[in-house]
């Protein structure tokens, strides 16, 4: 199937770039457009035909950002395939590189590196790399111009670290720089689910805690998807199941919203 798209696909669209544009090799080979295509293919949830791609594309001898980049997709797909070792290995190696060679978005590599370490389990370790992605992306861009879900990633390392209050303050911190256009943060918000819930000590100041958190998202653009919203009204539906009775299929509504069918199911 590869090499039918390969065949087709690939070389029908060089063909045609090279007829619009003056200049370009007749070698139809055009630098970027398999790991575009990878990329996409990652965002889809197709990891095999994404490393596939990426293989393709990826010299080990061409020493360029472009080339030395897809070091940091191979290191997306085996994060999320649960290979962190290697998936650490290979985003240490293209931060070796940005580090030798400078590059305005070696926060994204710092960040990767957080989240790798935050899935297996080294809180301490994610906590130091997201610190370092917020303190680079300052550096480059400016105070004023952090997004909330890079604040919202350390907040998760300090809830899982049980570092609750510095959890707290950064979640809310998201929440403030998410604020825009009468957006909330979705994520966020079950974060300062997650810390109410460790805090709680009666299930009816759990449920008061849930229904505060809904009736914040309630009239408001969202940033994120349908997930966070399912689990909380999931957690609902678990403490009082005949109060909430109709959280049941609006759970599942919500998360086939998002092509969570896994979860639905």
């Amino acid at each position: 199937m590869f090499d039918y798209f390969l065949k087709s696909e690939y070389n029908n669209n060089c063909i045609k770039i090279t007829e619009i544009l003056n200049g370009i090799p007749e070698t139809q080979d055009i630098s970027g457009y398999l790991s575009a295509i990878g990329k996409k293919m990652y965002y889809n949830g197709d990891f095999v035909w994404a490393l596939h791609l990426y293989t393709k594309e990826y010299t080990k001898e061409i020493i360029s950002n472009e080339n030395k980049k897809l070091l940091r997709g191979f290191a997306n797909i085996f994060n999320d395939l649960g290979f962190w070792k290697t998936a650490k290995n290979f985003a240490n190696e293209y931060l070796d590189f940005q580090e030798a060679n400078g590059n305005d978005d070696i926060y994204k590599t710092y960040g990767r590196l957080g989240e790798i370490a935050l899935r297996s389990g080294n809180y301490n370790e994610a906590i130091k790399y997201f610190e370092n992605s917020i303190n680079e992306q300052k550096n480059t861009f400016g105070d004023d111009n952090i997004e909330g879900r890079n604040i919202c990633y350390l907040a998760n390392a300090k809830l899982l670290n049980n570092e609750l209050e510095e959890a707290e303050n950064l979640y809310k911190e998201t929440q403030i720089l998410d604020n825009k256009e009468n957006k909330i943060n979705l994520y966020a918000e079950l974060g300062l689910f997650a810390v109410a819930l460790r805090k709680a000590t009666d299930k009816q100041s759990i449920i008061e805690q849930i229904l505060n958190i809904l009736n914040n998202i309630e009239n408001k653009k969202t940033v994120g998807d349908n997930l966070p919203k399912a689990l909380i009204k999931f957690v609902l539906f678990k403490l009082d199941s005949e109060q909430y009775n109709n959280y049941a299929t609006e759970i599942i509504d919500d998360l086939i919203k998002d092509n969570y069918y896994i979860d639905a199911l």
